[in-house]
């Protein structure tokens, strides 16, 4: 009867400890994918404000009563960092769970710098704003 009340005993010990080992196992795992993310995240947000300040930079330059003889290069250039700053903020976005609310503000602000920085919409004065409004943005969902 001890001997019965020894090996129920230890095989006890041996799955409680097996699920404990589990449990810490796959936390700390979900801990290391957790800041993958958040490092990746890192790394667009400014990839997103760079490009954005392309665009911004680029409109600053411009004289509005006259364009250059290299107009269409210039268009060509602007429409692919048009393409990439989208391409950016689709790939943060698709990063974020937009049920939280800093997450969908995150998104906001990735827009809002998008239309201050785009050519031609009247905005482009409220850049510098929108930059700073979404790296604070960035720091409320990184917390």
């Amino acid at each position: 009867m001890e001997e019965i009340i020894n090996v129920g005993g230890s095989l006890v010990g041996v799955i409680v400890g097996g699920a404990i080992t589990y449990y810490v196992q796959s936390r700390r795992e979900r801990v290391l994918m957790h800041q993958k993310w958040l490092d990746s995240l890192r790394e667009r947000i400014p990839e997103v404000i760079g490009t954005a300040a392309w665009l911004y930079v680029s409109e600053m330059k411009k004289n509005p009563a006259s364009r250059s003889s290299d107009e269409a290069l210039e268009s060509l250039e602007e429409t692919k960092k048009i393409v990439e700053l989208d391409l950016k903020i689709t790939q943060v976005t698709l990063m974020l769970d937009l049920s939280k609310e800093s997450h969908a503000e995150l998104k906001q602000r990735m827009e809002d710098l998008r239309m201050a920085a785009f050519p031609g919409n009247g905005r482009i004065i409220e850049f510098p704003n929108e930059a700073n409004r979404l790296k604070e943005a960035c720091i409320a969902v990184l917390k």
